[in-house]
């Protein structure tokens, strides 16, 4: 076991002392001359190299194998779409959209236009005293109305 100064460690690992001294935090000294301190070379190059290549205990640094398992699905999902769209299971966005506000819109149009079907109707109806006959022909428009939109073909 050979030991080794703050000096020595920035002349072998090219790093600066903050470096050094942030990632040998609590790495107590070997020993000391009264003018430096000496630290075991083994473990505070394990240390100062277990944070540059993400070794340790600490699970929030990446891991190789799971970064390289994390690709590999990323990929693996990306050819899935690309599948799912030449088999014709995913449409683009816009297409999809242009076809919903068209079908939005022939549905406003078409119960926009039950008012005019039905006040010649109504008007009728209240000239004759058939009052009654109102709410079921206002209904009858309606349902009419949602028929015909229900046969609308995507």
């Amino acid at each position: 076991m050979s030991r080794v100064t703050y000096q020595q460690l920035t002349d072998l690992t090219g790093h600066v002392y903050r470096t050094l001294k942030k990632r040998m935090n609590g790495l107590r000294p070997a020993g000391t001359d009264g003018r430096s301190n000496f630290y075991d070379s083994v473990e505070a190059l394990r240390r100062i190299y277990a944070a540059e290549f993400n070794v340790g205990e600490d699970e929030e640094k990446l891991n190789l194998s799971d970064e390289k398992a994390r690709l590999a699905k990323l990929q693996a999902d990306g050819h899935e779409l690309k599948n799912q769209v030449a088999r014709g299971e995913l449409l683009p966005r816009d297409k999809v959209e242009a076809a919903l506000v068209k079908h939005i819109m022939a549905a406003r149009t078409r119960l926009m236009a039950i008012q005019a079907e039905v006040a010649p109707i109504l008007l009728e109806l209240l000239e004759r005293d058939e009052a009654t006959d109102v709410v079921a022909r206002i209904d009858g428009a309606i349902r009419q109305a949602l028929d015909d939109l229900s046969e609308t073909k995507f």
